[in-house]
């Protein structure tokens, strides 16, 4: 058996520190119970050191990362808004990038911000807002900026998101929420621009614990709307200028999502649950607020029990439901999306952008175009089919009068290739293609990338993607990237990192997606079915390849509960800032969004979910077995996955493990500008990070760096 860290020695680094071994929730014990309190020991990052010395020429892998890295534009697409074309531009040296802004038909700059943040801007162009995260605990502070002064105003600590309010001139106002010690946003307050803050007051509030709040404004700037939601379901409340109390617009339905746009004089409601993936339905205004009175005089406005506004418009039959076309038989032949795509996601819609008159779902763009005809509505219907294996991602397109929008198509073998798609025409042009380094003998020619459809145990067929070097050799390491939680797609994307696995003759494989109906059948007691599902697709593989693993966040528990199980050999993992400590999290409701995580794991209160929680828990189902190669990587203000999820998980696991030839090391993030959830976001510390981790891979399936 080929062992590829032979030369290391295998000790405990924590012998001297006294052990504190309390009750787990009156469960047991917890040997590494003491961890949670953090000691930092230099050992664990001399250990990794040890580890990563051992692989090879670090450094040169490193250059040729950073050559990677360095190898793309340095400005972005601009979009339009009010008049200015706006975009950001940055080298890999700066930090953060410059935000800019050129006046249409000039080419005068003006660099108005220096942030790594989006932000949204004032309806007059004149005040910008954005928020700043100095920690890496997600505590934003809230910032206005006067474009015309230069002046800077900090308005509120710890805020979470927000949005300009209604008001203009002299009484503009913003709306912003925050969050309890919980990391639950709990409240909307209300700030008008020039005053203090100790006058904002909530215009509203979510008392639940199950549930959190978010604020937007409509892009047609008419309305504020309010978001009380969960994973799973939410409630929409809307309020008018003019009034102080919002009222209820959608009522919160079980298990289904609900999202509400105003354009001209009409809503439009999307509706996605499990049964029924993206219903779209258009109603007049008009008959949302004939019953805004009844609501006002029979009871409170936001009583738990009382009907939203437009729910009563579905009662009386006043709304329009636009029904999806099917795409022709002439595209789906003449594009490869019949075989590579629809056959995987059936009814699998997913909202990418519901900007007033467009939104995407699946691989085909969907532009819905309304028009006022002697106030009479005329809608029309348009699909594009997009020809495409990967990712897509809609681009910033905030201005509701333009008819076109940007869209970007990316896969490992496409940095990132934007089209300008004409809802007009229902056409799409290329105005950026971004190719793959070719000094390095990466060409599009020397790959295939395909959809490939995995049995599961149950009969079910799991959608994946592969990328296959046209020469790959029998034995190719394979690179699996899992995450299956809370819904969202993993498709493989483009990521430099990936770049030098490629150039070494690897293959790369990702998860696809079958709609929310398949989503629901693997939570809470079914979470069971995910953990399968990635065992069957690493058995498919194994025989002839060394497949290694990798996963972040809350992938962690769908690979860490792999390791305890599977009967298939894994080489090496990596986890990102990994949510492994599951039992222990769901079971404590003093720490943050764990009510928030019932919906997706179960409710330990519930004994037949406490059972399946229990049963999948990544930590506490460690027992004496074959494990492979783990780096771990932690932030120490990670309040998401906190760093002793980690620290504990790397240490029980070197306790318990039965293979003399595999090593865990952990990656302690600790400076306090990166030591976040999102630690990896900075490009210097991301190239050293991703070093280690591509050395680490690369070294346990024996090639050479």
């Amino acid at each position: 058996m080929f062992s590829p860290f032979p030369q290391l020695v295998r000790s405990s680094r924590w012998d001297n520190i006294q052990k504190i071994v309390p009750a787990l929730h009156g469960k047991g014990k917890d040997k590494f119970k003491w961890m949670e309190t953090f000691n930092q020991n230099t050992s664990s990052r001399l250990y990794l050191k040890a580890v990563i010395n051992s692989c090879g020429n670090v450094k040169q892998l490193q250059k040729e990362l950073l050559s990677f890295q360095d190898d793309g534009p340095s400005e972005s697409l601009p979009y339009t808004l009010h008049g200015y074309k706006y975009y950001n531009r940055k080298t890999r040296s700066d930090f953060l990038p410059l935000f800019c802004r050129k006046k249409v038909g000039s080419d005068v700059e003006e660099v108005i911000l220096n942030l790594d943040k989006e932000f949204p801007e004032g309806e007059d162009s004149r005040y910008l807002a954005y928020t700043i995260d100095t920690t890496g605990e997600e505590l934003y502070n809230l910032y206005i900026k006067d474009l015309s002064t230069g002046q800077v105003e900090m308005i509120q600590r710890n805020v979470y998101s927000f949005s300009f309010g209604l008001s203009q001139g002299a009484s503009r106002d913003i709306y912003y929420t925050v969050a309890n010690n919980l990391m639950r946003t709990n409240r909307v307050y209300r700030h008008v621009l020039g005053s203090s803050a100790t006058h904002d007051v909530p215009v509203f509030e979510e008392p639940s614990a199950v549930y959190y709040c978010d604020v937007k404004r409509t892009n047609d700037c008419k309305f504020m709307l309010f978001f009380s939601a969960s994973k799973s379901d939410s409630e929409i409340f809307l309020q008018r200028p003019g009034r102080d109390s919002p009222v209820r617009l959608v009522q919160r339905r079980a298990q289904e999502e609900c999202y509400v746009e105003h354009i001209q004089k009409f809503f439009i409601v999307v509706r996605s649950s499990a049964l029924k993936a993206f219903q779209v339905f258009l109603v007049h205004e008009d008959d949302v607020f004939a019953g805004e009175s009844d609501v006002f005089a029979g009871k409170s406005a936001q009583a738990a029990d009382a009907k939203g506004l437009i729910d009563r418009c579905f009662e009386q039959g006043k709304v329009v439901q636009l029904t999806p076309s099917a795409p022709s038989a002439s595209s789906a032949s003449s594009a490869s999306i019949a075989s590579s795509h629809s056959a995987l996601i059936p009814d699998a819609y997913r909202i990418f952008d519901m900007d007033i008159l467009k939104s995407c779902h699946g691989f085909r763009i969907r532009s819905l175009q309304l028009d006022l005809y002697d106030n009479n509505l005329s809608i029309s219907e348009q699909l594009f089919p997009i020809n495409h294996i990967g990712e897509i991602t809609i681009e910033a397109n905030p201005d509701i009068d333009s008819k076109t929008i940007l869209y970007t198509l990316s896969n490992p073998l496409i940095r990132g290739n934007t089209y300008e798609y004409d809802i007009t025409r229902n056409t799409s042009k290329l105005v950026r293609q971004i190719d793959l380094p070719s000094d390095f003998g990466l060409h599009l020619d020397s790959f295939d990338i395909s959809s490939q459809i995995v049995p599961s145990f149950d009969g079910q067929e799991i959608p994946t993607i592969f990328v296959i070097p046209k020469k790959a050799a029998k034995n190719a390491p394979v690179l699996l990237s899992s995450y299956g939680c809370y819904g969202v797609d993993n498709p493989i994307h483009y990521a430099y990192q990936n770049l030098s696995l490629l150039k070494r003759g690897w293959i790369l494989g990702g998860g696809g997606d079958k709609g929310p109906q398949w989503y629901q059948q693997g939570c809470r007691t079914n979470r069971r079915n995910g953990i399968r599902d990635l065992d069957s697709v690493v058995g498919a593989w194994c025989e002839d390849h060394p497949v290694c693993l990798t996963s972040n966040s809350a992938g962690g528990i769908l690979t860490g509960a792999l390791l305890n199980e599977t009967n298939h050999r894994v080489s090496s993992v990596i986890l990102h800032v990994p949510f492994l400590l599951l039992e222990e999290t769901l079971t404590n409701r003093g720490l943050p969004l764990t009510v928030t995580e019932f919906d997706e794991w179960g409710d330990p209160s519930v004994p037949e979910e406490a059972l399946a929680i229990s049963q999948i828990c990544p930590y506490k189902n460690i027992r004496k077995r074959d494990y492979p190669n783990i780096y771990c990587i932690c932030g120490l203000n990670d309040k998401r996955a906190p760093y002793y999820h980690s620290l504990k998980y790397i240490n029980k696991i070197r306790e318990f493990n039965s293979n003399p030839d595999s090593v865990q090391v952990l990656e302690e993030e600790m400076k306090r500008r990166y030591g976040g959830h999102f630690c990896e976001n900075d490009p210097n510390y991301s190239l050293t990070c991703s070093t280690q981790q591509l050395a680490f891979l690369i070294h346990s399936v024996g090639g050479v760096i």
